[in-house]
């Protein structure tokens, strides 16, 4: 009976010195994960993930799941690699992966999904407002959107008018004076020849116009 007892105590203790033990391996780790306000540590991840610093991905959605998207490397300045970066993860990828403009097209993109003034600019303001917008882009080609826009087509024919490449009425449509106009500017700017309004070909000419376009909401 001592010998039962005996034993009985010693697990207890073994069962004590353990449960210690535990309890404070989990209040360090706890205590890296969380700042002294009690917030989450930035410094810190919970599950660490491989990362390619040359290759920024972004999810797309494809079939029905999500797909991973290989960027270019984002370069420049903190708040440019940032924008960059989270319109990625917004389904603005295809316009980020054209070249050297590929910000710019982006930010002009998102301005034109949100019925931003379009300005193609990217800054810390339109970053603060993309950190906490949760919505992803609209799938389809940005041509196809904006000539739906029959606002941003009136700006863009009178635009055009004051370039000196249209002649025809606001019509608030891609009519044939129009896209014959939008030709004759991306000849004279060295664009690729569509006779749409590409972010690219609406890029170049709010930069040659030097005014902003603001297309009307929804």
């Amino acid at each position: 009976m001592i010998r039962f007892r005996a034993r009985l105590a010693l697990f207890a203790m073994m069962a004590i010195f353990l449960a210690t033990a535990s309890n404070a391996l989990f209040m360090q780790d706890r205590a890296r994960l969380f700042d002294p306000n009690g917030l989450p540590s930035t410094s810190v991840s919970v599950t660490q993930f491989p990362h390619d610093k040359a290759s920024p991905i972004a999810p797309a959605v494809s079939g029905g799941g999500i797909q991973q998207v290989s960027l270019p490397a984002a370069k420049g300045p903190r708040m440019h690699v940032a924008l960059y970066r989270e319109l990625g993860q917004r389904g603005y990828s295809e316009q980020l992966r054209q070249g050297d403009n590929g910000l710019r097209l982006a930010v002009l993109a998102y301005q034109f999904d949100n019925a931003m003034p379009l300005t193609g600019e990217p800054t810390n303001e339109l970053l603060k407002r993309v950190l906490f917008d949760p919505n992803h882009g609209p799938h389809g080609a940005f041509a196809d959107r904006a000539e739906l826009n029959a606002k941003l087509v009136i700006e863009t024919q009178k635009a055009l008018l004051g370039l000196g490449f249209f002649r025809g009425t606001f019509s608030g449509r891609l009519d044939v004076w129009t896209a014959n106009a939008i030709k004759d500017f991306e000849r004279h700017r060295g664009l690729p020849v569509t006779g749409r309004l590409t972010d690219q070909t609406l890029l170049e000419l709010i930069a040659f116009s030097g005014q902003p376009m603001l297309p009307a909401a929804g």
